[in-house]
């Protein structure tokens, strides 16, 4: 019997996640299955052929917040919130005050998110 593909879909975005899960949260299992389930079932509910305009800009607000636990300090950076969404990438703000760029693609496997880049007040990355 083939799975269909939404449950395709929630096994390769469950995958993906849990491999970021686990640098998230290396030793614990338990943290890292529930964040990776959270991608899973988003990428059930978000989908690019489903979403569009400003329901595409919510449900990317909503995986952004989704995506990084509000208990984890993540550098301390803090939860990020989205201040200005672009067709490829989001500008967000941590509750350090600072500015990040996010990239982030939408596919059947939900939406994926790169890794948060610091940025100056125009949403310049910053060079490292």
């Amino acid at each position: 019997m083939r799975a269909s593909g939404d449950a395709k879909s929630k096994r390769a975005a469950y995958g993906q996640a849990l491999i970021e899960a686990q640098a998230v949260y290396p030793n614990d299992g338990t943290a890292q299955h529930r964040y990776a389930m959270r991608v899973a079932n988003r990428a059930l509910r978000v989908r690019a052929d489903r979403a569009s305009g400003d329901d595409l800009q919510k449900a990317i607000a909503q995986a952004l917040l989704d995506s990084y636990d509000k208990g984890a300090d993540h550098a301390g950076r803090g939860p990020l919130s989205v201040v200005k969404t672009y067709a490829s990438f989001v500008i967000a703000s941590g509750a350090d005050g600072k500015l990040y760029q996010i990239n982030y693609t939408v596919g059947d496997a939900g939406i994926i998110f790169g890794n948060p880049i610091e940025t100056e007040g125009k949403h310049v990355p910053v060079r490292v």
